[in-house]
């Protein structure tokens, strides 16, 4: 898992990717070990991997007022 949570760039993410053996070898230590600790590390390790992956734009406040469902909010 160590390894794996060095990955900090997209690049190294793919490279990951390229190598599905170890990312199954990754979920089933993470998914079975009886150890608690294994399992938050795993996770971390995991929701970090995706955030470096994820392509989502980053959020905004919006300056205007917008309306949900009828009712206007503001900042």
């Amino acid at each position: 898992m160590a390894v794996l949570h060095k990955a900090i760039t997209p690049a190294d993410i793919a490279i990951l990717a390229s190598m599905p053996k170890l990312l199954e070898h990754f979920i089933r230590r993470w998914l079975t070990a009886p150890q608690v600790e294994v399992g938050e590390r795993g996770t971390r390790v995991l929701g970090d991997l995706l955030e470096i992956d994820s392509q989502s734009p980053p959020l905004r406040i919006p300056r205007e007022a917008i309306t949900v469902n009828g009712v206007p909010w503001t900042n």
